[in-house]
C-alpha cells in the first residue's frame, strides 16, 4: 500500500465524514484491516464485521467464508 495508516489519515477521514455527510456521522474510531470477511460468491459479511466491532467472539458459522484467518486478524489488530 502507498499509505502509513496513522493519526493523519484517521484525521483526514474523520474531516471527510463530516464535511460530506455531517457531524452526526463521525466515527467514534477506525479498525484498520488489510482484507475484510468475505463469502465465496465475494460478499462482505457485515455480522462478522458487527461482531468484531463489539468485541463478540460469538461469531457462529463461519463456513462460508473464504479465510476464516482474516476474522482472528480483525480481533487482534488494535483500534486507532
Amino acid at each position: 500500500m502507498g499509505y502509513k495508516f496513522d493519526e493523519s489519515i484517521v484525521q483526514e477521514l474523520t474531516q471527510k465524514v463530516e464535511h460530506q455527510i455531517g457531524p452526526f456521522a463521525r466515527p467514534e474510531y477506525f479498525h484498520h484491516a488489510t482484507a475484510l470477511p468475505k463469502t465465496r460468491s465475494g460478499k462482505t459479511v457485515r455480522r462478522i464485521l458487527r461482531k468484531v466491532a463489539t468485541n463478540d467472539s460469538d461469531l457462529g458459522d463461519l463456513s462460508t467464508l473464504v479465510d476464516e484467518s482474516v476474522v482472528q486478524v480483525l480481533f487482534n489488530s488494535k483500534n486507532i
